[in-house]
Order: C-alpha cells, then structure tokens, then sequence
C-alpha cells in the first residue's frame, strides 16, 4: 500500500520503496517529502526522539505510520487510518477510518 501512496504522489518509484522495519524511517521526495516509518520498537518518548523525525513538523508532509498507535504526541493534523488485519488463507480485512 505504502508503494502505492509514494508512488501516486510522485516521491519515489514503487520499486524504490522498501520497509522501513530496520531503519525505521525513510523519506521519500525533495520538494513535497512523504514519510514512512516503522514505530514497532518505540517504547517512548525518548525512543521516538532518536528517529530524527523534527522534519515532519516543519512544514506539511505525508506521514505513513506503522503501528501509529505508538506514536507518543498528540496530531492536529488530518488523519487517515488503515488497519490492515488477516482474515485467513489469502483474505485481508481493511478497515478506513
């Protein structure tokens, strides 16, 4: 999915997209910045300070969250969030909200 929306806005090519499970954050783009980060090993604020994300409020951005319910600070920010479950065999249940 995230290979989609970095794609579409013209920040990276799909194949140029790859997880961010290791290096928990990787920015896309040069003028219009989309952001996308892996916050499955953050267990606080400190942790989430180290990823060296103060560019994300500098300016407007897109911001790709996975496990965005660890993200430590409230957003007034517009939101949209994706769950993404396993439903079995090869079924996926996506839920928009």
């Amino acid at each position: 999915m995230t290979k989609g929306i970095v794609s579409s806005l013209g920040a990276a090519e799909e194949d140029e997209v790859t997880s961010p499970t290791f290096t928990l954050v990787h920015v896309y783009g040069q003028e219009a910045k989309v952001y996308h980060a892996d916050l499955y090993r953050i267990e606080s604020l400190h942790d989430f300070e180290t990823l060296g994300l103060e560019d994300v409020f500098a300016k407007p951005a897109v911001v790709i969250l996975e496990w965005s319910e660890r993200f430590p600070l409230p957003s007034p920010w517009p939101q949209v969030r994706v769950r993404l479950e396993h439903a079995g065999g090869d079924s996926r249940r996506i839920t928009v909200g």
